[in-house]
């Protein structure tokens, strides 16, 4: 019988160690990450209430725009070549312009196709079949690029849409007083803020802007 019991405590013990061990771990292992830089160390004053200070405004003026070089595009076989897409799923084709139709062709808004030649309002797709350019729009191939990072004191971002930023952390958007920014318009972030649990990044002198609006590359 005390041999019994003997198994049992040592049953319940290794149990409870083995619940203990992963709480360990992960303990260690939150312990172990670096903490995420959300600016550079000269704005580490600022705040909600101070949202500006005289450091920050002086990096700000030192470092306006991120230390990267622009990657070159090179558009290769497609230089100077006009493509075209359809709003419409389904596009007749003619064997000239305005002519006999002859067959149809499986379009969709995210299907893009080279312009052989224009005769008109009429654009030759394929060999010998034509459209009609009624429902047609003109798209020009991408020159987005990425960038090469020579230095890096503080995060940067990309605009992922275009809009304006605010005078200060979860203020109004003001096009007039503040700045605004087109897509993909790169960005540096001196300062973060949370409001209202969302993220509010300085990026420049009276700018403010959400995480909503931003790719964000952080140093490592």
């Amino acid at each position: 019988m005390l041999h019994v019991r003997a198994l049992i405590l040592l049953a319940i013990l290794l149990t409870a160690l083995v619940g203990l061990a992963p709480a360990h771990t992960a303990a260690e292992n939150a312990a172990a990450l670096p903490a995420v830089r959300t600016g550079h160390p000269g704005c580490v004053g600022i705040t909600y209430d101070t949202p500006q200070t005289p450091e920050c405004d002086a990096v700000m003026a030192a470092q306006p725009y991120p230390d990267v070089t622009r990657i070159p595009f090179d558009l290769g076989v497609i230089a100077g070549q006009e493509f075209i897409y359809f709003d419409a799923d389904t596009v007749p084709l003619y064997n000239a312009p305005g002519g006999r139709q002859a067959e149809i062709f499986t379009a969709g808004r995210s299907s893009y196709v080279r312009v052989l030649q224009r005769s008109g309002d009429w654009a030759e797709i394929r060999p010998g079949r034509w459209a009609s350019l009624e429902k047609a729009h003109f798209a020009e191939p991408s020159t987005f690029t990425g960038v090469l990072i020579n230095h890096m004191e503080m995060p940067f971002a990309r605009a992922i849409y275009d809009h304006c930023t605010s005078l200060t952390p979860g203020g109004p958007r003001n096009c007039r007083l503040s700045v605004s920014f087109d897509r993909y318009d790169l960005m540096n972030i001196y300062a973060t803020v949370t409001v209202d649990g969302f993220d509010w990044h300085l990026v420049g002198p009276n700018r403010w802007t959400v995480q909503t609006n931003l790719s964000i590359v952080h140093p490592t």
